[in-house]
């Protein structure tokens, strides 16, 4: 049980936090986060469906379960905002009942309806320009049960129950290219796009092309993705064999002419407020991707894409996965 106390709210949600920099690199996919030692992975399922944490993955660190703060959102169906003056999030659910949950970043206490409730025993954190919340902490709050059954090997499963119907319960139909069968080829044709990368994927990559007699690039990308209430930064980064590296300007049209046999155009997608990383592609040459990424598939003249989930399948597949005819 979590042990009661209650005081003023102006103690725990404090107006003044360190600043945080974050460090967004343009070729390389951030994984993981603190010593193996001390964090375990475990599985989360919501009313006896596991979920698939595409963000980042959950973990256990000193018997406190994390998850990013978007999971929040998207398995339990609960409404987020983040207040960026306060480094706070407020986390809210109506049905059957309305409860909200308030909790601060490096703060171990939460504020429940407007209730303190102190020690809770983990704060939310940053890992990896992701805040990272205590699962059972907000569950609770909410009005879900939590339950966990550890792994003999370390690391286990997180079971929470919730008298509200949740997205995970009726999950929407996802548009994933049809796999070729029987060749080496077909893990690098399937690809089921998040719901995050509906969004950017179709921004990013309808409007680029290929040229593999001129070897040419051609694409434009904005500086910022508005999606609901968020407005996400873009940037863009192209290296090119012995030719080095160089930033690419976006909200210009690029078109990038006699490129090398080993090349690769890397897009990263952040919100730098919650300092999140939104989506990260990047598009390179078979030659790029066998020699760096361990490809082994036989496309000529294709391009490949690499995302920030560790997917790597052809540009076609990305274009017909998105319902993209270029």
């Amino acid at each position: 049980m979590i042990k009661m106390n209650v005081k003023s709210t102006k103690d725990v949600v404090k107006k003044s936090f360190l600043a945080f920099a974050a460090a967004v690199s343009l070729f390389t996919i951030t994984t993981g986060g603190a010593s193996a030692a001390k964090i375990q992975k475990v599985v989360v399922k919501v009313n006896g469906t596991a979920i698939e944490i595409n963000e980042a993955p959950a973990y256990l660190k000193d018997n406190y379960t994390f998850v990013p703060l978007r999971f929040v959102s998207e398995a339990l169906g609960a409404k987020v905002t983040w207040d960026n003056s306060l480094k706070l999030a407020i986390v809210e659910i109506t049905e059957p009942k309305a409860n909200k949950v308030q909790i601060a970043l490096n703060q171990k206490d939460i504020v429940i309806n407007e209730t303190i409730i102190t020690s809770v025993g983990a704060a939310a954190t940053v890992q990896n320009n992701r805040v990272m919340v205590p699962i059972r902490a907000i569950s609770e709050g909410l009005g879900a049960s939590v339950g966990f059954i550890p792994n003999t090997s370390g690391g286990g499963t997180v079971l929470i129950t919730t008298p509200w119907k949740t997205p995970a319960q009726t999950p929407s139909p996802s548009t994933t290219a049809t796999p070729v069968k029987d060749t080496k080829d077909s893990k690098y044709t399937t690809w089921t796009p998040t719901s995050d990368q509906k969004v950017t994927g179709l921004i990013v990559f309808k409007p680029l092309t290929w040229d593999a007699s001129t070897k040419t690039l051609s694409f434009q990308l904005p500086s910022t993705i508005t999606n609901g209430g968020e407005v996400w930064q873009v940037s863009s980064a192209l290296r090119d064999g012995s030719n080095g590296d160089r930033k690419l300007e976006t909200g210009v049209r690029q078109k990038l002419v006699g490129l090398s046999e080993e090349f690769m155009v890397a897009i990263n997608i952040n919100y730098l407020p919650r300092y999140a990383e939104i989506d990260c592609y990047f598009v390179m040459s078979k030659s790029y991707a066998s020699k760096y990424y361990g490809y082994k598939g036989s496309i000529d003249d294709g391009l490949l894409v690499y995302d920030s989930h560790k997917n790597m399948v052809t540009l076609e597949t990305v274009y017909k996965a998105l319902g993209i005819t270029n």
